[in-house]
């Protein structure tokens, strides 16, 4: 506790304290109040020592204490509202309106250097992601390169491997674009919270377009090394590709 700290003051509950202020006439103002109860710096209210009510203050000292008024509107007025209150304090110089919109915009800018090397780590971790990928299926296609040749020379056409294939791999990526969003929209929306109550963020907008050409990029990705696969294989004889792994 900071009484205790600085002032070397163990308070607790129940004791009483005297307390001076300066009234509108500019005049001192004693007044005893008694503890009724104790908080902790991490509450949201650093730097405050005592805390009273507003009504019991401004009947001590005989003036308003209030120094703003938050106003919460629904999104769709937030225009409207905010030039009504530009017209009511547009006279006043003691007055000024300060938008929420404005405050994250602010956070915003003043952040760009953090949410940028956000975005590159995002941009690595995607680039390891596709080369994770790319070595997964190439090398599960040279482990099973035996087998692919046996079914092949039983009988299956380079088209029934080929789509053979394609649905495999679509149906393994399919379920890791299912896990990968699942988890990635718990994380984003709990990031975007974090981000609203600091001021920095409007919230979580789930970014929809980018889901689509996650989806379609990781689809073309698995399409194109299936593809990539069975175009190499042809440089061996289904003979070569068995032997091979003898």
């Amino acid at each position: 506790m900071i009484l205790k700290e600085v002032y070397n003051w163990d308070v607790k509950i129940g004791d009483t304290v005297n307390l001076n202020f300066y009234n509108a006439e500019e005049k001192i103002v004693s007044k005893e109040f008694k503890v009724m109860g104790i908080t902790e710096s991490r509450d949201g209210f650093n730097g405050y020592i005592f805390r009273l009510p507003v009504d019991v203050l401004e009947n001590t000292v005989k003036y308003s204490c209030v120094s703003s008024y938050e106003i919460i509107t629904n999104s769709k007025d937030d225009i409207l509202v905010a030039e009504e209150l530009e017209k009511i304090i547009g006279s006043n110089d003691d007055l000024m309106l300060e938008k929420i919109s404005d405050v994250i915009e602010e956070n915003q800018t003043n952040n760009q250097m953090l949410f940028w090397l956000i975005y590159i780590l995002v941009a690595l971790l995607a680039v390891f992601a596709v080369v994770n990928c790319v070595n997964i299926h190439m090398t599960e296609y040279w482990v099973r390169e035996k087998e692919i040749a046996i079914i092949q020379a039983i009988g299956m056409t380079e088209k029934q491997l080929f789509k053979s294939l394609v649905m495999e791999g679509l149906i393994i990526a399919g379920f890791s674009i299912i896990i990968s969003t699942f988890v990635g929209s718990l994380l984003g929306i709990g990031i975007g919270y974090a981000l609203k109550q600091a001021g920095m963020s409007v919230g979580f907008r789930y970014p929809l377009v980018v889901l689509m050409l996650y989806v379609f990029s990781i689809l073309l990705l698995e399409f194109c090394l299936t593809l990539y696969s069975i175009k190499k294989s042809r440089k061996y004889t289904l003979v070569e590709r068995i032997r091979r792994y003898e």
